[in-house]
């Protein structure tokens, strides 16, 4: 078969599957096929993790009785917070609701709130619940106002996980400062971690009608940047979150505003028992702690967090060992911190790669016999496998599979179905037929 028609037929077949698995992929048929695509990489890559600077002090063991109570009150969290404060952390972090229903009185609530107002407003970020219950009563605007808004947003917000009603705040006695606020969770709502073989994706957004709100963790680096929440840039069209401040930071998001969490990122963070921060007598706190200790707590982001067997819900992927979700807040603080993250290449990168699949398809369809179009064949998907891991491997980029796969899969379908080239034997002029020569005389 001549090579032009059928490279033509080629070009035809592998641009109508890229269409048509594209649409697809875009409207989110293929994510089982991304999701493991994604986890292979993952697993098959060893990607350099900067050292983040995020600790976790786990507040766990109530059987050891250090803290006299359990669950913990005001006058604990405030000796925490203390002596946390003394140590020159860069941002507090309290995960759990500072929330008692009530069962605390005045002089206990007085008592951390004063170690909050202690505290400048930008260094200390308490933890919030949302709810998504459509048939109850409505959010409140003077409630709604507690929680810090984004304002320069861009493209479709419509998949970003909604509430509709405050669920757990903190006590008035403490909102009463006005302390910042970032949701750890929307009750009801599509908030849960969603886990995926290696990896879990977290929401660091949350929608009001059109307004939208940052998560716990999203307002945790607004603070280390000493940002103002609205001057955070969201644009779904980019798929990216911008928060100013230094050098900028920029956190890739999926259109619902998740960010992708590699459970590798774990042995990064830092983590120590809350109860070094217990005083042993009299002794300044800064004495009782380790070197270690102490440079686990000096300018850096502290999570103060449950961390017992109740709290340790999360199941990792590929084991049975479960996690809280105040690590999985750190993890994810540390991912951002270390920028680990997973994202997708640009389109024009894209359309390059498909544009070089094609190109080289076409070159392969010169080929003369089958054994050496299928042994180029494999040379090419070799090529293509350690490419797309060394792409990972140095930005963290990943490109989709599925569109990929179906170029290089018509390479062979069409070379092998329709008759090879021929070899055809150039035809040479005959040679010129002698001239009648002059009878001689």
């Amino acid at each position: 078969m001549p090579f032009y028609p059928k490279a033509l037929i080629f070009l035809l077949i592998a641009g109508t599957m890229t269409f048509f698995l594209d649409r697809e992929e875009r409207q989110g048929s293929f994510g089982a096929v991304d999701r493991n695509y994604r986890s292979f990489l993952m697993a098959n890559t060893q990607e350099k993790i900067e050292e983040p600077s995020v600790t976790f002090l786990k507040i766990d063991d109530p059987g050891k009785g250090v803290f006299g109570e359990w669950p913990l009150g005001p006058v604990n969290y405030s000796i925490l917070v203390d002596n946390l404060a003394r140590n020159d952390p860069k941002v507090i972090a309290l995960e759990p609701v500072m929330g008692w229903h009530g069962g605390r009185d005045e002089v206990e609530l007085s008592t951390l709130r004063s170690s909050l107002l202690r505290l400048d407003r930008n260094e200390v970020l308490l933890g919030a619940e949302l709810m998504q219950n459509p048939s109850g009563e409505a959010i409140r605007d003077s409630t709604l106002s507690l929680f810090p808004q984004l304002t320069k947003v861009s493209g479709d917000r419509s998949r970003v996980p909604e509430f509709t009603r405050a669920g757990a705040l903190p006590e008035p006695a403490l909102m009463a400062i006005s302390p910042m606020l970032g949701f750890t969770r929307i009750d009801l709502g599509d908030s849960e971690a969603k886990r995926d073989r290696d990896s879990f994706t977290i929401p660091l957004l949350a929608r009001h009608g059109e307004r939208l709100v940052p998560s716990f963790i999203l307002m945790t680096m607004v603070l280390e940047a000493g940002a103002e929440p609205g001057a955070v840039e969201v644009s779904f069209d980019e798929k990216l979150i911008r928060i100013p401040g230094g050098e900028g930071l920029e956190i890739p998001i999926d259109e619902g505003g998740r960010l992708a969490v590699h459970t590798g990122i774990r042995e990064a963070v830092s983590k120590h028992n809350a109860d070094i921060l217990i005083l042993d007598g009299e002794q300044d706190i800064r004495d009782q702690l380790e070197e270690a200790e102490r440079e686990a707590l000096l300018s850096r982001i502290v999570i103060l967090g449950t961390d017992d067997e109740i709290a340790r819900s999360i199941e990792l992927p590929k084991n049975a060992e479960k996690i809280s979700q105040s690590e999985l807040f750190a993890m994810a603080i540390a991912t951002i911190q270390a920028k680990r993250f997973i994202r997708q290449v640009p389109p024009v990168v894209e359309y390059a790669i498909w544009a070089a699949l094609a190109g080289i398809g076409v070159w392969l369809m010169r080929a003369r016999r089958r054994g050496g179009l299928v042994m180029r064949w494999l040379v090419l998907v070799i090529l293509y496998i350690v490419s797309c891991m060394m792409l990972f491997q140095y930005s963290g980029q990943w490109a989709p599979l599925v569109a990929p796969v179906g170029i290089i899969a018509s390479i062979l379908v069409v070379g092998l179905l329709l008759p090879m080239v021929r070899v055809t034997e150039p035809v040479s002029d005959p040679p010129p037929e002698a001239e009648d020569q002059p009878a001689e005389a």
